[in-house]
């Protein structure tokens, strides 16, 4: 019963996600499963921006408030699509749906429902215990997010982002109490939009057959299913972010529709509000977007150029606060020294034992990732990988990993090898559904050959 109650409080996140998605996208049809994955996205993040406004005000009140203010939101959007939902009931949407799709769906639910079995069972993890469930609580008791003073300071990472504990801390409002058990279904719920968002971007290009392939492997690399879908980190919900922001900035290129790039801009943003990872991905697409309308504008025939403040203007208004929060109340970098040249000089020898610890990972640890990165590098050094900005996906997955990695030049942790064998499989973890993305849409000789013996037969 009391995971029942966690999935309908969900439902006015949802909601309120599908009607920011309604208000940013283009007028082309979204395919079902990307709508509610990035409905999921937008309303997490909709109701965090809000919470962290309404904290600064009313701390007491803040979480209150942003849950009315959200099933206000949700039932209004319900309203407006009340005609679509009407017509939607009558055309009887259970009775077409083809056989051979209704068992995919009955397997994938199954399989959602076993993940959430297992993960009730495997506990939050040291982060989602310590950290994460930390700020939850804290959240859940005080009424909003206080402001990061006395033992608060030191015991909370004050600098780690506050979308998970706020969704963490709307489970509990709902229950009444804190339950680290029924809170898992957060995870798997983003877990599941982004195993939807990968398939339905993936059925674009190929059969459903393939398409499933492709699915399968990226939801079952080792590292994403047995660990990090079955704990509470935040590596999962930022996963989504990224793989979201990539796949409307990639389709911003390929089709040059700006409200794909609005979007996406959106999305990207507000992973800086997951992990702080999140900034580095953000920095690296924002140069990457840099690069495409330089290209754009050098081979538009009309020079109509699209504008950059569709990316960056709402990015900026959705980053901002988080940042001058830091600058506000003075919080350092909690793992790693400030960068500077000087620091970065002094610890320079720690680059060759970062680069050996890092390739080991990549290609040697098949228990966490399997033969994933070798397909991955086998796909770039092929020709087709300049084709359909495929290259803005391939410096996506690459980028962000190996500054991350550069990262613990810095690192404040002694010995410096305890911080990267702790971190190193999750910092690899996030660019896993670019890696196979790029790997299925080298495939497409594949998916040819398919084809072919479909028709034969």
């Amino acid at each position: 019963m009391t995971a029942v109650l966690t999935l309908i409080s969900t439902l006015p996140i949802l909601l309120t996600g599908d009607f920011c998605h309604q208000i940013f996208k283009s007028s082309e049809p979204t395919p079902f499963a990307e709508r509610w994955s990035l409905a999921l996205a937008l309303g997490a993040g909709f109701v965090t921006l809000l919470h962290f406004g309404l904290s600064i005000l009313v701390v007491a009140q803040a979480l209150t408030i942003t849950i009315a203010i959200t099933i206000l939101v949700g039932i209004i959007h319900l309203w407006r699509q009340r005609d679509f939902l009407q017509k939607w009931l009558q055309n009887e949407p259970l009775k077409q749906l083809a056989v051979s799709n209704g068992v995919i769906l009955g397997f994938v639910l199954v399989f959602f429902c076993l993940v959430y079995v297992v993960s009730a069972q495997a506990g939050l993890g040291h982060d989602g215990y310590a950290f994460w469930g930390f700020k939850a609580k804290v959240i859940f008791s005080e009424g909003g997010w206080p402001p990061p003073i006395g033992q608060l300071a030191t015991v909370a990472h004050p600098d780690y982002p506050l979308l998970v504990p706020t969704m963490e801390a709307w489970v509990y409002w709902f229950l009444g109490e804190v339950d680290e058990t029924a809170v898992k279904i957060i995870f798997v719920l983003f877990y599941a939009a982004l195993v939807s968002l990968f398939y339905s971007t993936v059925r674009q290009k190929f059969g459903i057959a393939l398409s499933l392939v492709f699915t399968a492997l990226m939801a079952l690399t080792p590292q994403l299913a047995a660990v990090s879908a079955l704990s509470g980190y935040a590596d999962v919900p930022l996963m989504l972010y990224v793989w979201g922001t990539a796949v409307l900035c990639q389709r911003w290129l390929t089709k040059g529709n700006r409200r794909d790039l609005l979007l996406g801009g959106i999305l990207a943003a507000l992973a800086i509000w997951v992990k702080r990872e999140g900034a580095v991905y953000y920095a690296v697409n924002t140069g990457l977007i840099l690069l495409g309308v330089g290209w754009i504008a050098m081979h538009s025939r009309n020079k109509k150029l699209p504008t950059i403040a569709l990316y960056l203007a709402p990015g900026l208004l959705i980053l901002t606060p988080w940042f001058a929060y830091l600058h506000w109340w003075d919080i350092p970098n909690s793992d790693f020294a400030a960068f500077a040249i000087n620091n970065i000089e002094l610890y320079a020898g720690r680059l060759p034992v970062i680069l050996r610890m890092l390739g080991r990972e990549l290609f040697f640890t098949i228990e966490r990732w399997g033969l994933l990165w070798w397909f991955f590098l086998f796909s770039l050094v092929r020709k087709e990988v300049r084709q359909e900005a495929r290259w803005y996906i391939a410096v996506l997955a690459l980028l962000p990993v190996a500054a991350l990695n550069f990262a613990f030049i810095l690192s404040s942790w002694q010995p410096f090898t305890v911080h990267i064998a702790v971190a190193i499989e999750r910092l690899i973890l996030h660019a896993v559904p670019l890696a196979w993305y790029l790997i299925a849409l080298q495939a497409t000789g594949l998916n040819q050959w398919l084809a072919s013996m479909v028709q034969q037969k």
